[in-house]
Formats: structure tokens, C-alpha cells, sequence
């Protein structure tokens, strides 16, 4: 009997103890905070500011983290990090939901000399929810397909996958879409509103549960990029039924405009897109777009990050070297206006930019290919 009783025993010490550590960790946070600003849809903060005396490492704060949600399901993937010019650092989290990512959930680190000094962003207090993926992902693509209905697919064309491949010098990589595991919510049936101002209210809510949307819903997502007609989407499907949730847009037009402080052509203004929370170097008014990248002092295209601005006024010196950023931007925002004097139909235009290499710039048309590689800024 004594045997039976024991390992009883230390289950419920133990459930004790993480019930106890848990609210310790909430109030650790909570008391130490100056001002908490809770989500106006889920009971979880949004905007944490703690007090100039309170230490907290990132790492912690993630963990900590945790104890806003009634759900032990929860936790977070770290997306992306950067250190800004006034050595602030930024730690960009998605939050999981039984291992599957929760779509447009975002949890924001800022952290300044080691020190978390506030939490920010949208996440879900999810609770007696069990995602179904009860279709394969080959169906869910199919109907995905059937949705965009386009005439010809960019990995059905053997010219731009090879230029894919060779952009990022992997055989493996391919236009083709890969389906991943997701959590969304779904348009709410019926809806009083007009289909255009759903889209509106969701985009706008950046990833929360918004009142004005359904329920959480288990959904394969496909990156699908067509190019007879040239898009691109994200198309979301209901991972139980089949049924198309929604679909965004992947090719936007920009309309910031920003001031640059270039090494080589002075201040210019350049396009760049505000994400929601920074400014990053991308122009979607020229051709299907132009993006400069980080490649962080390497040649590994997949490891390549955006620039970030926070007020949209890039004069970025730093150790980097990442002031020269802006002068790759201009310089082939330039380049493709006068390119467009010779040729009148235009495709997707990327570029890759290093701080201190310029891995490639590949502005490619249909009738013309240039290709500028970096060595004291010469586009040639």
C-alpha cells in the first residue's frame, strides 16, 4: 500500500509546488511593473513596463511569461533578434498553443543593457482547445489550389525555380508549397458584416482573438505564389473540414516614405513598409518589389534579417556598418527606374544586402538580367 500512496503523494506536492511557483512568477512581474496595460480581448497583458530597478534577463521574462495563462500548453519560439543603434535589443516571440504556432501572435522583449524593460504584443489565453487536423495535407493543398485557381505556378515553371535555388545556393529550396500546422481563428458564420470590412477589422487586430471573428480553429497554411497571374498568398485551410478560413495578400504597395542618409548619394527619400511596429527597407511600388535584407556579415541568404527603423529616418551608423543599407536601397530603387526605359514589363525584384558584404542584388525583367555585386557600392 505504502508503495501505491507514495508516488500519489509526490504527484500532488508536485502539481502543488508548479501552482504556487506559477503565481509566484505572475506576481514577480506584475508587482515589479509600473504600468500593465491588459488586452481588450483576452485576459493576458498587452504592454508591460517595469520599474528602472527591477532586473529580469530576457530568458526569465520569457518563462515568467507563462504564468499569464490558465493553459500549461502554452510557451514561445523565438522568431528574430536585433540590436538597434542605441543598444537596445528586441526579441520577437510567437506563441505555441500544444506545439502549433498561434497565427499573429507576437510577444515583443526589450531589453537595454541586459535588463527587460517592458513586454509587449498580442497573445491568446487559449483554454479547452483541442486543434484537429483530421484532412492530409495533400487535400488541404488541393483545395487551396482550387481557391487561387491560377494558370501557371512559379515551381511549375523550371526557369524560376533554378533561379531560386541558385539565389540561395540550395537544391532543396522550392517554390512548391509547404503546408504547416496552424492555429487561427475563423471568419465568424454569419457575419453581420460586409466580407471587405472583416478583412479590415482581423488584419487590424495583428494576431489577437478578435470579438469581431469566430472561434480557434486548427489550419494547414500555404504560401502560394502564382505567376500567370503574377500574386502571391497565404491562403489558410480548415485543417478538419477542408473549407478555405481566409486568405491575405503577400504582395502589398508601400506608401511610407522615408528619409535616408546615404554614404554615397546624400539624404534621399526612399520607400520603405511599416510592419506594425518598425519601418523595414522594402518598396512595393517598383516592379513586384524591392527588398534589402541583412545577410549579418555572412553569404547565407537564408540567415538574412530585415533593417529596422523606428521613426522612419535611416541614419544608421553603427559598428555594423549599417548605414550603407540605405545606399543599396536607393541605389536599385534608381536602377530600376532606368531600367524601365528599355523594358516595359517587369518581374519580381529582390535584393540582399550585408552591412558589410552585399551578398547579391538581383533586379531581374523579362528582357534584361542585372546582376551588382558589392565592392565600394559600384552598381555596375
Amino acid at each position: 500500500m505504502n508503495k501505491i500512496i507514495l508516488p500519489i503523494f509526490l504527484i500532488a506536492t508536485q502539481v502543488l509546488f508548479s501552482q504556487v511557483s506559477k503565481k509566484e512568477q505572475k506576481d514577480a512581474l506584475t508587482n515589479n511593473a509600473k504600468e500593465i496595460r491588459m488586452s481588450e480581448y483576452s485576459g493576458v497583458p498587452e504592454y508591460v513596463v517595469f520599474h528602472n530597478d527591477y532586473d529580469i534577463s530576457h530568458e526569465k521574462a520569457i518563462e515568467y511569461s507563462k504564468s499569464f495563462f490558465m493553459s500549461d500548453n502554452v510557451d514561445f519560439i523565438l522568431k528574430n533578434n536585433h540590436r538597434n543603434k542605441n543598444g537596445k535589443s528586441l526579441y520577437r516571440y510567437e506563441q505555441t498553443f500544444a506545439g502549433y504556432p498561434v497565427e499573429f501572435s507576437a510577444w515583443h522583449v526589450h531589453v537595454k543593457n541586459g535588463r527587460v524593460t517592458s513586454l509587449t504584443g498580442d497573445i491568446i489565453d487559449i483554454q479547452d482547445f483541442n486543434p484537429v487536423f483530421s484532412i492530409s495535407e495533400y487535400d488541404a493543398l488541393q483545395a487551396a489550389l482550387n481557391h487561387i485557381g491560377a494558370e501557371k505556378y512559379m515551381w511549375q515553371d523550371e526557369n524560376e525555380e533554378q533561379n531560386l535555388k541558385s539565389l540561395y545556393n540550395d537544391d532543396s529550396v522550392t517554390y512548391y508549397p509547404k503546408g504547416t500546422k496552424v492555429i487561427v481563428q475563423a471568419p465568424p458564420r454569419p457575419s453581420p458584416k460586409g466580407r471587405e470590412e472583416e478583412k479590415s477589422t482581423f488584419e487590424g487586430t495583428e494576431g489577437g482573438v478578435s470579438p469581431h471573428w469566430g472561434g480557434l480553429r486548427g489550419a494547414f497554411r500555404f504560401d502560394i505564389f502564382s505567376k500567370f497571374p503574377y500574386n502571391r498568398k497565404m491562403v489558410y485551410v480548415d485543417a478538419q473540414t477542408g473549407e478555405i478560413l481566409f486568405d491575405l495578400p503577400l504582395i502589398k504597395f508601400s506608401d511610407e516614405i522615408g528619409i535616408a542618409h546615404t554614404q554615397y548619394s546624400g539624404i534621399q527619400e526612399i520607400n520603405t513598409f511599416f510592419n506594425g511596429t518598425q519601418y523595414i527597407l522594402q518598396d512595393n511600388t517598383r516592379g513586384n518589389g524591392i527588398r534589402t535584407l541583412n545577410c549579418q556579415n555572412g553569404a547565407n541568404y537564408g540567415a538574412a534579417v530585415n533593417f529596422f527603423d523606428d521613426d522612419n529616418i535611416w541614419n544608421n551608423v553603427n559598428a555594423q556598418l549599417n548605414q550603407y543599407a540605405t545606399d543599396a536601397h536607393f541605389a536599385t530603387m534608381s536602377t530600376y527606374d532606368i531600367s524601365t526605359t528599355f523594358t516595359a514589363e517587369t518581374a519580381l525584384t529582390t535584393t540582399v544586402f550585408d552591412s558589410s558584404l552585399m551578398c547579391i542584388s538581383t533586379l531581374s525583367w523579362q528582357a534584361i538580367q542585372i546582376i551588382s555585386m558589392h565592392s565600394g557600392m559600384d552598381i555596375a
